[in-house]
């Protein structure tokens, strides 16, 4: 075996390793969908979102109790999505841009 073709790239254990818990959610996806090599030149981003603004309004809203009093006083039907969860996206959709039709 040569020198060139022995020579492997590979990562090297941390001293104190990274579990998935520590990660939180995007870790948990990682470690379930494994690691890939990615070519950074490569990436790119096509029509990006800014999606923090969201984030805050649902945070307020459960927050604030505003989902679960939803979810007490809408009741559930057979709908495929739920009368709160509908009801929250049309409040955060309007405190997200005042103009919006949805």
């Amino acid at each position: 075996m040569s020198h060139a073709s022995a020579h492997v790239h590979a990562i090297e254990p941390a001293e104190s390793p990274l579990t998935p818990e520590s990660w939180g959610k995007l870790g948990m996806w990682i470690f379930l969908a494994g690691w890939r090599e990615i070519n950074v030149q490569g990436v790119r981003t096509e029509n990006g979102r800014a999606f923090g603004a969201v984030w805050l309004g649902l945070e307020l809203f459960k927050r604030l109790g505003l989902l679960e009093f939803l979810r007490e006083k809408l009741s559930g039907g057979k709908e495929e999505i739920p009368w709160p969860e509908v009801a929250t996206i049309l409040v955060l959709a309007r405190l997200v841009e005042p103009s919006s039709e949805l």
